[in-house]
């Protein structure tokens, strides 16, 4: 029986059985030729497999290396095979050391929560173990490359991405987690997605241009917003990072801004500004805090980061595109001589 193929941003899912109601609307990869034709080698797949007891997930010791909690619940464990995401529900999901194969037990979980774990955290998360540093934000290709937005929970990272990757030209790469590498001098970041995460006044605003609304069991006034699927093999080859944006949020007691200003950040704090939005999924490895911290001095040498501060109007969002395409001569001149 012949596997089956799904495209998650720039991971191919293999499956031995369907994975429709897992992982709705996921486009099809049966269409490409994944031994010949598809720019995603076969040994990029990541296996699925969905599994009935627990203890087909993982056995044996386990040591907690990282918590979630918050809205899912997750606690993370390295194990002798990989690392176990374990959720006071009964779900369990294991990803080997590879980051090649993702066994999955539902458990009790609801099929809506599981979905959304898997699509918002776990499969995004298979880029670290494929040895990707990981930033918390949101990326958008625009016509002079791939440009991240970082900042904390509710600075309007997902807001601004919507809002720019509906511009012609333009799309969304990446919401919440961006994988980043370093390949050949050039700083590259891999899609996780289409979607975005938005709070229902948000989900409003972009509404004609994202008409796929699905509200999100773990946060209950936010939803998952999806424009038409389209063509989306693009989103299979890696983006050329050309700038951070870093967000800040205006101090209340200062005059009100007028219009969005891009500042950008001295040389000695882009390491810090990076390092700030990191995510590292391994807080006991001290070879993966170091090797981290190299990585984000190699990125802060190499491509300018700026402090965005924007006012909270959504009509001046759409000034932002305008900006970032101001400074583009700055950008591409900034990223060729590093």
């Amino acid at each position: 029986m012949p596997d089956h193929l799904y495209q998650f941003g720039a991971i191919g899912i293999r499956a031995r059985e369907p994975l429709d109601h897992i992982l709705p609307n996921l486009p099809s990869l049966d269409t490409i030729d994944i031994t010949t034709n598809s720019p995603l080698p076969a040994s990029q797949l990541l296996l699925v497999t969905m599994v009935h007891s627990r203890q087909e997930v993982a056995s044996g010791s386990a040591k907690l290396t990282y918590s979630f909690g918050g809205r899912y619940n997750l606690e993370v464990f390295s194990t002798k095979s990989g690392y176990l995401f374990t959720s006071r529900i009964g779900a369990a999901f294991a990803v080997d050391h590879n980051g090649r194969e993702l066994k999955i037990f539902q458990g009790d979980m609801q099929l809506t929560l599981l979905r959304e774990i898997l699509t918002a955290v776990i499969i995004p998360l298979v880029w670290f173990f494929r040895g990707f540093a990981l930033i918390h934000g949101s990326a958008v290709q625009t016509p002079i490359g791939a440009v991240l937005f970082c900042g904390h929970s509710g600075a309007g990272k997902s807001t601004l991405a919507a809002v720019l990757g509906s511009k012609p030209g333009w799309w969304v790469i990446a919401d919440d987690i961006c994988p980043l590498t370093i390949e050949d001098g050039t700083i590259n970041v891999r899609s996780t997605g289409h979607d975005l995460r938005l709070w229902s006044d948000s989900a409003q605003l972009v509404g004609k241009n994202y008409p796929t609304q699905t509200l999100l069991e773990a946060y209950g006034a936010k939803f998952r917003v999806s424009g038409p699927v389209g063509e989306t093999r693009h989103l299979l080859v890696p983006s050329e990072v050309v700038a951070i944006f870093q967000i800040n949020q205006p101090d209340p007691e200062d005059a009100p801004l007028v219009s969005p200003q891009i500042t950008p950040i001295a040389a000695a704090e882009r390491v810090v500004t990076l390092l700030r939005n990191a995510f590292v999924l391994d807080m006991t490895d001290q070879n993966v805090e170091s090797n981290q911290f190299l990585f984000f001095a190699d990125v802060a040498s190499r491509i300018p980061v700026y402090e965005l501060s924007y006012p909270r109007r959504y009509e001046a969002i759409q000034d932002i595109a305008d900006l970032i395409l101001d400074i583009s001569p700055q950008v591409v001149q900034a990223v060729s001589q590093s």
